[in-house]
């Protein structure tokens, strides 16, 4: 071994001894790693209240337990995150490529659209519907998120949608079932 080899070496080894590297592992599960990263992408652009309005009218909502808990083992991959994308937009760096809020494969109907978006943004509320088109600005299927015109058809009938699906006590019961269940999983197998 070289000299200057030797000198790096010990050099690393200092090193390594007087600063300490923590590795934030990122989730297994490529659902809740997107979800994660997606969720650190939206707080760092509208800021921490939007933190606040995801978990507020989901209390027991297991999937949110990362913005919540500290200790839960995804809360320092969103942090870090977080703080990926905070130093992103400080310096005044361009996005990286668009990450879709929902992805609507081109075999999706424009009606399965219109009903899934309205079952979400009834449940997520606004917010979540300008995050929605804001993300799919390049397919036009989700134009009816566009126009505020009564006379367009997809409008109307996403209206109509969310109309039912915001005053539908069954969806609402559904949706409180579906939490109870997904608290009750064991942490670790999701």
């Amino acid at each position: 071994m070289s000299t200057s080899t030797q000198n790096e070496s010990q050099s690393e080894q200092n090193n390594q001894g007087s600063r300490s590297i923590e590795i934030i592992e990122p989730p297994a599960d490529t659902i809740i790693r997107t979800f994660n990263e997606n969720t650190a992408r939206a707080v760092s652009k509208n800021g921490s209240e939007l933190e606040r309005k995801l978990i507020d009218p989901n209390p027991n909502d297991a999937r949110l337990n990362f913005l919540r808990n500290s200790s839960d083992p995804c809360h320092a991959y969103y942090k870090h995150k977080l703080a990926e994308h905070v130093t992103r937009i400080q310096n005044g760096a361009t996005e990286g490529p668009d990450i879709k809020i929902f992805h609507a494969p081109p075999y999706v109907t424009a009606t399965t659209i219109f009903d899934t978006t309205a079952r979400l943004v009834s449940k997520f509320g606004s917010e979540f519907e300008s995050m929605v088109r804001d993300s799919n600005t390049d397919d036009a299927r989700f134009n009816f998120l566009n126009s505020s015109s009564e006379e367009d058809p997809c409008h109307a009938l996403y209206q109509q949608k969310l109309a039912e699906y915001s005053s539908d006590p069954r969806y609402s019961y559904y949706s409180h079932k579906l939490t109870e269940y997904l608290v009750q999983i064991p942490k670790g197998s999701y």
